[in-house]
């Protein structure tokens, strides 16, 4: 199974101290006591001197990890998986235009200590063969800042966002080496409860406040809401908490924002805030279920005419979006 996970960052020599010697919070082992590093493109030195070349307060490079669930997967694979995202990501850019570094990171240690800011306390955690992608937002011909995997909106000839090619590109990965997809294998797992529904994609928001409504749902969750009146009261701490049409729903205006956020869908209403919250979360896992194969063979074939859609996406990032 291989899932992305997007990032970015400032600090050349920052992101190359982490991937060399595995330091950041809650950690206490040594990178070189923890995994066997493989690089299998390009070079971190070359690639550190160019993220830091850009003098700016704004995000200098892109930092994308693929993880697999599993633990046999071969150098050899991992190399054709970065030569394919490789040519994914630079498809509308010459060779010579962008950078992109990457290595492997495989487990010597099956588990780690890691710290959880929530229970304030270290767990133990599985850990599996993954791979970090650095790709530098600099042209390397013109000098220009760029940023080869913008999120875009609607607006440029379509309705799919960056997001719905990358997870298309994913599932292609999935089914050409014989990997597992998340979509089939949503593990119940986590390090929170929030963490149950926050890894389940197919139940994330659409729309612009998408993010605004999974972190509301996502804190209903962590704080064990089950009551109407809790869940009002939690909304106030977050903004201005008003009714909707005929009293139907709960609308909330964030601190520092304008318009209110309707909170129409069946995760807020009172039946469902009413619930237990082991039924809640029952409610999460079941949404995560395998697939049929139909519904996996018709999500394929959406994602293949997503593909076949992307380099004028690609394009559209390059040449049309603003700042590019």
């Amino acid at each position: 199974m291989a899932i992305f996970e997007f990032g970015s960052g400032n600090s050349g020599a920052g992101i190359s101290d982490y991937l060399q010697n595995g330091k950041k919070q809650g950690r206490e082992l040594h990178r070189d006591e923890i995994d066997q590093r493989i690089v299998l493109e390009g070079d971190l030195s070359i690639c550190e001197r160019i993220i830091d070349s850009r003098e700016t307060d704004s995000t200098t490079y892109d930092h994308i990890t693929l993880s697999f669930k599993e633990k046999d997967i071969s150098p050899e694979t991992m190399r054709a998986i970065v030569a394919d995202f490789k040519k994914f990501i630079g498809s509308a850019y010459t060779e010579d235009e962008i950078y992109l570094y990457a290595e492997a990171h495989m487990p010597k240690t099956a588990t780690e200590q890691k710290w959880n800011a929530e229970t304030k306390k270290y767990e133990t955690v599985e850990r599996f063969p993954h791979i970090h992608f650095l790709v530098p937002k600099t042209n390397l011909v013109t000098g220009e800042r760029i940023s080869v995997l913008e999120l875009l909106s609607a607006g440029y000839g379509g309705k799919e966002k960056t997001a719905d090619f990358i997870d298309a590109f994913q599932e292609s990965i999935n089914e050409k080496y014989g990997l597992e997809s998340p979509k089939d294998n949503r593990s119940t797992q986590f390090n929170s409860q929030a963490d149950i529904i926050s890894r389940i994609k197919e139940d994330e928001f659409s729309g612009r406040n998408r993010a605004s409504l999974k972190m509301i749902r996502d804190l209903m969750i962590d704080r064990q809401i089950e009551s109407p009146e809790a869940f009002r009261k939690m909304l106030g701490e977050l903004g201005e908490v008003t009714e909707g049409k005929g009293g139907e729903y709960l609308q909330v205006k964030l601190h520092g924002e304008k318009q209110n956020i309707r909170l129409k869908d069946y995760q807020f209403s009172a039946e469902f805030i009413s619930k237990p919250i082991q039924e809640k979360l029952d409610f999460y896992t079941s949404q995560g279920k395998a697939r049929s194969p139909k519904q996996k063979a018709d999500e394929l074939a959406k994602g293949t005419l997503l593909l076949q859609k992307w380099n004028d996406r690609a394009r559209e990032i390059k040449y049309l979006h603003t700042g590019s």
